[in-house]
């Protein structure tokens, strides 16, 4: 992680964890994840005192650093069997919320002692329109076994997501208090969705 800091175009920022005096170009931490993966998304928490990172090996890692010039205090990642993630947001403090490959947010908490990995945002069964089937005809369900070589009524190329391709970003839609309330997630097929946490 480099600092950005560009002077006499930006604010001289206040002294952090991650140093008192940060010109541009400023080395102020590197992190590894289990693999060494490559890095698709990265986030600061709300305070701005931890770090969070998805990499292609499927794994979040969040970063708490020791200060200046001294080690990270924690280097927790998350390893996971999910498709990769492409981007993160923060909540707050203790929990994140992933998305990417797998079409649906999933939801991160913990703490600097260890992170898990809670679920997905969106529960599939309870979905409105995917359970329900239209009754076909006789006639109509073998035409569609004519024409689409397969039997019955569900379509099985319709995800029982949201989402129906990789969902590429997630943003903080509305916020108060330091706490995220809802998010945004943006994806390959087009689609904005905005999530009540």
């Amino acid at each position: 992680m480099f600092s950005a800091f560009v002077k006499g175009v930006d604010e001289r920022p206040s002294p952090s964890l991650w140093g008192e005096r940060l010109p541009f170009g400023t080395v102020c931490g590197e992190f590894l994840n289990a693999t060494a993966g490559w890095v698709h998304g990265v986030a600061f928490s709300p305070s701005g005192d931890s770090l969070a990172f998805v990499a292609h090996d499927s794994s979040i890692t969040v970063v708490y650093p020791g200060g200046e010039s001294k080690p990270p205090l924690a280097v927790v990642s998350v390893s996971t069997q999910l498709l990769p993630f492409t981007d993160l947001v923060w909540k707050n403090e203790d929990e994140i919320i992933a998305a990417g490959n797998d079409c649906t947010p999933y939801r991160f908490s913990g703490d600097p002692s260890g992170w898990n990995l809670v679920g997905p945002l969106e529960a599939k069964a309870g979905r409105p329109g995917l359970g329900e089937q239209r009754e076909q005809s006789a006639l109509n369900m073998f035409k569609q076994m004519d024409l689409k070589g397969k039997s019955g009524n569900k379509d099985d190329t319709k995800l029982e997501t949201v989402h129906q391709n990789s969902i590429s970003s997630v943003r903080v839609y509305e916020q108060s208090g330091g706490r995220v309330s809802k998010i945004s997630t943006s994806g390959v097929d087009g689609r904005v969705v905005v999530w009540t946490l």
